[in-house]
């Protein structure tokens, strides 16, 4: 009985994991099978461990808990700011229920336009109803007896801010160039389990073989299936961390993006692949973010290249 090809490389990498994981859970049932094996099972686990650890890093954050907190905080100081307003529409003082109107209808785009905006765009718009309810709506603030409010909500964004960043540094040092070397590794071992089991069916018969390959191989047609069904999404709606000016050494400057998408943070050369324009000397360089895999499209974002003298006149500045 023939094993069916699963397409490896086309699985994102939790997906990766999740196959080998269940191959390994299988090759566990089937004492006979795990016999075969016997060489590079050990390795096999081995390896599997050290990708669980990659995945599992990937995926979490030690700052992921800290945001969804300042995330609360900002959704408090504008349930604050809403329900003070709110409270003073029907005041008998005719210039504080006027003042209230005033605020009620800013408030209302923003908090429509919020309604389902990831966290980047959520902070965009905080920011600038910070901004113009201080330049204006000064007074009416004043008559409301908001600025604690509004101090309060410019804090918290100010501490999500500060939190996104520190996450978006901790994910550009992910080991991308080591995960791909661990699952190369996965599927060598996986391919060589393949091709012991195949060669011994042939050569003493499929009896005692033929259940487990019939599991793996149901296995394998729905991880297959996923791949070929999976909705490719446009890399044009992601989100891509500030790129910092970079200083000219005489060489093209290859700065690689934090890029994410619905606060997942995706792989260089499995999910994208980069392409640079004018990177070759001091101005602004251009990146074209190429989806790939799972994604679709382009996005492209600029960066600054300083030259070293610059550099310096701005540090000593």
């Amino acid at each position: 009985m023939q094993i069916n090809k699963c397409r490896l490389e086309e699985l994102r990498n939790e997906s990766h994991f999740t196959f080998l994981s269940l191959v390994q859970s299988l090759i566990e049932q089937y004492p006979n099978i795990k016999n075969l094996f016997a060489e590079v099972i050990e390795k096999f686990h081995k390896n599997m461990n050290m990708e669980f650890k990659l995945v599992d890093l990937q995926r979490s954050s030690r700052y992921t808990k800290q945001i969804a907190e300042a995330d609360k905080r900002r959704n408090k100081a504008t349930v604050g700011i809403s329900l003070t307003v709110a409270a003073n529409l029907r005041h008998f003082n005719p210039d504080v229920a006027e003042s209230a109107r005033a605020i009620k209808i800013r408030l209302k785009s923003f908090n429509s336009y919020i309604e389902t905006k990831p966290y980047t765009e959520k902070s965009s718009a905080i920011q600038i109803l910070v901004k113009d309810l201080k330049e204006n709506f000064a007074e009416q603030i004043h008559t409301l007896h908001l600025n604690e409010w509004i101090n309060e909500l410019s804090d918290a964004q100010n501490q999500f801010d500060s939190l996104f960043d520190m996450r978006n540094e901790e994910r550009a040092e992910f080991p991308t160039e080591k995960i791909a070397a661990v699952r190369k590794k996965s599927d060598k071992l996986y391919r060589k389990m393949v091709a012991i089991l195949e060669a011994y069916a042939l050569l003493n018969g499929k009896d005692d073989t033929t259940d487990f390959i019939k599991e793996l191989n149901a296995e394998i047609d729905y991880f297959n299936l996923h791949i070929k069904h999976e909705k490719k999404e446009n890399i044009a709606a992601a989100t891509v961390a500030d790129i910092p000016d970079k200083i000219y050494d005489g060489r093209p400057v290859v700065p690689t993006p934090v890029v994410s998408h619905n606060n997942e943070q995706l792989t260089f050369t499995e999910d994208f692949s980069l392409s640079y324009h004018n990177n070759d000397k001091p101005g602004t360089a251009l990146i074209r973010i190429n989806g790939k895999g799972r994604y679709k499209g382009h996005k492209l974002v600029s960066f600054n290249i300083i030259s070293a003298d610059k550099a310096e006149t701005k540090g000593n500045f």
